[in-house]
């Protein structure tokens, strides 16, 4: 037996065995060739999973070319229980909010759109991944979000106590958005055009980085003016 991939769309489906599906899948889709519509012409749900299994690190492009119309609901779940990222990429009918909180438990780091009102899916996703709430609409992230954001990251091993690290935050620089406070956290670093400090005085482009190391936020503005703030380790 030898055909290209892609023939087996010419297969009759009485003749379409499992055993030529997975020799046109392997034939078609591998170092050399990426030819992912192949598996569209693939009946077999059992066939795809293995296929996705042990190709993982391209399965997200793989999953598109799934046919849609091999799909139920367990067969979506069983492609989000190999990574939680193929949330992403399953057929938009099959995007229910059990599988989206199944599949953030699963590693899906992205936020699933269309989830925005739930506040299990919100809740769940902030729990597991505190630094990425910017990925939930602005106008869905409460000040109940932040907190739980901010409660879960301090729970975290070898961190600073991170509600003292917001309130001195705050202190220094009242006009700083939780969303900014917590990006600081995270990423170490951030950027804005505009900083009104505790004393009333305005700061134009600045930039913050924040050392976890040090405990410690510097600050600099375009006209050079250079602050440091030690953020203190006791408990509040």
């Amino acid at each position: 037996m030898n055909f290209p991939g892609l023939a087996l769309k010419y297969v009759p489906k009485s003749l379409k065995t499992k055993e030529i599906c997975v020799y046109a899948l392997s034939s078609g889709i591998n170092d050399l060739s990426n030819d992912y519509d192949v598996i569209r012409y693939v009946p077999y749900q059992d066939v795809c999973l293995n296929f996705l299994k042990d190709n993982e690190f391209i399965a997200s492009e793989i999953v598109l070319h799934i046919n849609p119309g091999i799909y139920d609901q367990k067969f979506a779940e069983q492609i989000v229980k190999i990574n939680g990222l193929l949330f992403n990429s399953i057929p938009e009918k099959w995007k229910t909010e059990y599988l989206a909180r199944m599949a953030i438990n699963n590693g899906c780091s992205i936020f699933p759109t269309g989830f925005e009102n739930s506040p299990f899916v919100r809740d769940l996703f902030v729990t597991c991944y505190p630094d990425r709430i910017q990925q939930i609409p602005e106008q869905f992230r409460t000040p109940r979000l932040y907190e739980l954001a901010i409660s879960t990251i301090q729970n975290i091993p070898g961190l600073i106590n991170v509600p003292l690290f917001r309130l001195k935050m705050k202190e220094e620089f009242p006009s700083l958005s939780d969303d900014q406070i917590l990006k600081l956290y995270a990423k170490g670093g951030i950027e804005v055009p505009e900083i009104k400090l505790k004393d009333g005085s305005i700061l134009n482009n600045v930039s913050f980085r924040f050392s976890k190391k040090k405990n410690k936020v510097s600050i600099k503005s375009r006209k050079s003016v250079k602050c440091d703030y030690r953020i203190s380790k006791k408990k509040l």
